[in-house]
């Protein structure tokens, strides 16, 4: 697990869709110096278990997290909190 990790603003709309709803991406995280990324951070476990119950607006997964932040391309089954690509 690493530390939240920065995410340049201009990736911020495009990839994590911010303010799309349930599109937006579970892992995003707001810091006084801005988004940041959760995902592998410690605090990943707590939202894997919020996004299995389903206790949270933000339903995305929308990324490969840090350090890359490559698409997911099959961001449609992330809203409904599956994995990409199983069922």
């Amino acid at each position: 697990m690493h530390q939240p990790v920065p995410i340049p603003t201009d990736r911020v709309e495009k990839l994590c869709l911010m303010g799309q709803g349930a599109k937006c991406c579970s892992f995003l995280g707001m810091s006084g110096s801005g988004p940041l990324c959760l995902k592998g951070s410690m605090y990943a476990p707590q939202i894997q278990e919020r996004r299995r119950q389903q206790t949270m607006g933000a339903m995305g997964d929308n990324c490969t997290g840090h350090p890359d932040f490559k698409l997911i391309v099959d961001v449609s089954a992330t809203v409904t909190g599956r994995e990409p690509g199983k069922g």
